[in-house]
């Protein structure tokens, strides 16, 4: 609902007409939004899922095993652009075939 309370956490004066239908709009639309929890029964909505996974990272999570999962990930994506990588360990494979095979 964060989405739609945005947009009028700054209102000023509301007396103004357009101010107050910007209130009444934004009032709705988070209705409905509970609405979809109440029927989805808060388990499977995408709002719930989003924060339930931004708990867990935030609360259940070392930082620093993410900063150790990103450096894993950055390494093995550097590897996988440098072909020479898996050439080298291909071509240890065939020597050591071609060795049994001469045998």
């Amino acid at each position: 609902m964060r989405h739609y309370r945005s947009k009028v956490t700054r209102l000023g004066d509301l007396g103004v007409a357009s101010q107050k239908a910007a209130m009444v709009w934004v009032v709705l639309q988070c209705h409905r939004i509970m609405e979809e929890f109440l029927v989805l029964k808060f388990e499977s909505h995408a709002s719930i899922i989003r924060e339930i996974s931004m708990f867990i990272l935030t609360e259940c999570v070392d930082p620093d095993d993410i900063g150790k999962i990103q450096a894993e990930i950055k390494k093995l994506k550097e590897e996988r652009q440098d072909p020479s990588t898996h050439l080298h360990s291909h071509l240890e494979s065939f020597r050591e075939l071609k060795r049994s095979f001469e045998k």
